[in-house]
C-alpha cells in the first residue's frame, strides 16, 4: 500500500474554517461605502457648528444682559446723585435764606429752621452711605459722602452757635465760629465739583450714556463773602434787631460765584482758563435785600492784554433773598499766555447801603484750548 493510499490530504470541504473553528466570535462588519463616510463626516460637522453657534449666540446674550444691568446701575446711580445734590442745594437756599432774614423769624425759630436743616442734612448722609455704586464709581461715592458729611457738620456748628450769636454774651465768639463752620461747606462744594462730578462724568461717557438731567452746578456756599466774620456779624446784627418798618426795604446786591470755562475764578490766585472763540463767564448775582430787584445789570472787562474786552448783560429779575446768574459771552477770543485781569461789576441797587460786595477783580491766564 502506497503513501498515497493511506495519507490523503482533507478536501477543501472538510476543512474548519477560522470562523467554525472559534465560535461565538463575530465577525467583521462591513465599512461604510465613501459617500457614506463622507455624509456621516458632514453631519457632524454640522452638528459642531450649530453647537457652536449657539454658544456664541448664549454668550453674546449673557453679555448683552450683564452690559443693560451695567447700564441701569450706572443710570441709576446718577439719578441718585443727582437727587441728594439737588436736595442739598435746596437746605443751602433755605438756610442762607434765613440766615438773610427773608423768613422774618424770631431767634428761637431761626435756631429750630436750622437745626431742621441738620436733621435733612443728616439723612441725606445715610441716603448716600445706602446707594449702592458700580465698582467704577467707588471713589465717587465715596468723596460724595465726604462732601454730604462736611454739609451736615457745618449746618451742626451753626444750630449750636446760632443762640449764643444771636444773644448778648459771647456773641463775637459765636460769630468766629459759626464763619469757620462755612467753611465745611466750601470743602464740600470743592469735594463735590472735583471728584464727584468729574468722575460721574467720565464712568458715564465710558458706556456711552448721559444723566438723565445735568448735574448741578450750584454750590452749597453761595458766596465767599460767608467765610468773613464781618460779613457773619453783619448778617446776624440784623437778624437781631429784626426786619422793622425800616429794615422791611432794605436793598442790596452781592457778586458771587464767577466761572468762565468751567473754572472757578478767584480773587487770590491766578485761574488759568482754556481760550475759546465761544468762551462765555457766569456771573452769579445774589439779591441780599428784602425787596425783589429788577434790570440788574452786569458787566465785565478783560484788560491786559492788547485789546481790552467787555460785555454787559442785564438780568431781568432777582426776587428778594434769591441769586440769579447770568452769561456773559466774549465777542472774540481773549489773549492767551499772559497774565490778565478779569473785572466784575453789578450796578448797585437804589439806596443800597453797601456796594463793596458789587465789583471784584480776579487774576487769571488763558491758555490755548
Amino acid at each position: 500500500m502506497s503513501f498515497a493510499e493511506t495519507d490523503e490530504a482533507p478536501s477543501p470541504q472538510q476543512d474548519p474554517s477560522p470562523a467554525q473553528s472559534r465560535p461565538g466570535r463575530p465577525g467583521r462588519a462591513n465599512r461604510p461605502s465613501g459617500p457614506e463616510r463622507r455624509a456621516v463626516l458632514r453631519r457632524r460637522l454640522l452638528a459642531m457648528a450649530l453647537g457652536a453657534a449657539l454658544l456664541i449666540l448664549l454668550v453674546i446674550a449673557t453679555r448683552g444682559c450683564l452690559d443693560a444691568r451695567a447700564d441701569r446701575a450706572y443710570s441709576e446711580y446718577s439719578s441718585d446723585v443727582i437727587a441728594l445734590s439737588d436736595e442739598s442745594l435746596q437746605q443751602s437756599n433755605s438756610l442762607f435764606e434765613v440766615l438773610r432774614g427773608g423768613g422774618g423769624e424770631e431767634a428761637v425759630e431761626l435756631q429750630n429752621s436750622v437745626n431742621g436743616f441738620r436733621t435733612q442734612a443728616e439723612q441725606l448722609v445715610d441716603r448716600a452711605g445706602g446707594l449702592d455704586p458700580p465698582e467704577r464709581m467707588a471713589g465717587a461715592d465715596r468723596f460724595l459722602s465726604y462732601s454730604l458729611e462736611f454739609r451736615r457738620d457745618g449746618l451742626a456748628g451753626i444750630a449750636s452757635e446760632l443762640p449764643v450769636a444771636l444773644g448778648e454774651e459771647d456773641r463775637d465768639g459765636a460769630t468766629t465760629r459759626i464763619a469757620r463752620d462755612m467753611r465745611d461747606f466750601l470743602v464740600s462744594d470743592v469735594l463735590f465739583a472735583q471728584r464727584v462730578a468729574p468722575e460721574l462724568r467720565e464712568g458715564l461717557a465710558e458706556r456711552d450714556l448721559a444723566p438723565e438731567s445735568d448735574l448741578p452746578s450750584g454750590e452749597f456756599l453761595p458766596a465767599v463773602d460767608w467765610l468773613q466774620e464781618s460779613t457773619v456779624s453783619q448778617k446776624l446784627g440784623a437778624l437781631r434787631e429784626g426786619p422793622g418798618e425800616a429794615g422791611a426795604g432794605a436793598r442790596g446786591l452781592a457778586l458771587g460765584v464767577v466761572t468762565a470755562g468751567g473754572e472757578t475764578l478767584s480773587e487770590s490766585a491766578p485761574t488759568q482758563v482754556t481760550a475759546a472763540s465761544d468762551l462765555s463767564f457766569s456771573v452769579q448775582v445774589q439779591n441780599q435785600g428784602a425787596v425783589p430787584e429788577e434790570q440788574v445789570e452786569v458787566s465785565i472787562a478783560v484788560t491786559g492784554g492788547a485789546t481790552p474786552l467787555a460785555v454787559e448783560r442785564t438780568i431781568e429779575s432777582i426776587p428778594a433773598g434769591g441769586s440769579e446768574t447770568a452769561a456773559l459771552p466774549l465777542a472774540d477770543t481773549p489773549p492767551t499766555g499772559r497774565p490778565v485781569t478779569v473785572t466784575i461789576k453789578i450796578d448797585s441797587a437804589e439806596g443800597e447801603g453797601r456796594t463793596d460786595d458789587n465789583q471784584s477783580s480776579y487774576p487769571a491766564t488763558f491758555i490755548p484750548g
